[in-house]
């Protein structure tokens, strides 16, 4: 199957500005899952402060952006041909390397979250999902269990966990990972959609890092398991844990 990532410079820079311009829109961060709903509006192009971000949201801006700019100052330099340099060459080369990596890891991401339909997908220059002809993978029956939860240092939370109907499995057959709702809220929620932050793992445990300015504050959470195909299954119960 060919790359759907060309090595093309030209081509390459057009795929990634799309998600470079998809994502300067806050209604398309919070839609897609980068920024948490409420806040103060951030004008187009700004980037939202840390505590609005969610940690997908924290890595596109912490990691991706970051290449992304290093990208685009290489292809600058590269587009201008009567002044260019095999040092332009090859550090254009490098930069794109780098991100591709970013891309389809960003790729991978969204395309497990149900939210994100195949026309963002179209939009972002994704590959979009197709139905697939085998035997669809069961879905879990069961749900990670927190076992271990901690706060060890400043504004980190550490859960650990394991399938609820075995100690003594991580997870259970057919479980690609763990999908984690999570929330700093004032009490224990009465509806999925106020825990508005997800994080996935395919091992134990996760960890969250949190602003100093969230400790002593309460996180709500609860867990369910994620097939082969990107199916979930049922969440587990809600607990809590204070940022420390």
């Amino acid at each position: 199957m060919a790359d759907w990532l060309s090595d093309k410079h030209t081509t390459f820079h057009a795929t990634f500005n799309l998600v470079l311009t998809f994502f300067a829109n806050e209604e398309n961060r919070i839609r897609l899952g980068l920024q948490n709903p409420g806040g103060t509006p951030t004008p187009d192009g700004q980037t939202p402060s840390l505590q609005q971000l969610t940690l997908l949201g924290q890595w596109y801006y912490n990691e991706f952006v970051p290449k992304a700019t290093a990208v685009n100052l290489a292809y600058n330099a590269w587009e201008e041909y009567s002044q260019r340099t095999p040092g332009d060459t090859l550090r254009l080369n490098d930069t794109q390397k780098a991100l591709k990596n970013e891309l389809r890891h960003l790729h991978k991401i969204l395309k497990a979250y149900p939210w994100v339909t195949n026309t963002d997908l179209q939009i972002l220059g994704f590959p979009i999902r197709h139905a697939s002809t085998h035997t669809p993978s069961p879905v879990p029956t069961s749900y990670p269990a927190a076992d271990q939860i901690a706060s060890p240092t400043p504004g980190t939370v550490i859960i650990h966990f394991h399938d609820s109907e075995s100690h003594k499995t991580a997870k259970p057959k057919g479980a690609h990972g763990a999908l984690m709702r999570y929330a700093a809220i004032d009490q224990s929620p009465t509806s999925m959609e106020e825990l508005s932050n997800t994080v996935f793992s395919t091992t134990s445990p996760i960890t969250l890092h949190f602003d100093l300015s969230m400790r002593g504050k309460t996180i709500y959470f609860t867990m369910c398991w994620e097939n082969m195909t990107g199916r979930y299954g049922d969440y587990g119960p809600i607990a809590s844990v204070i940022i420390g």
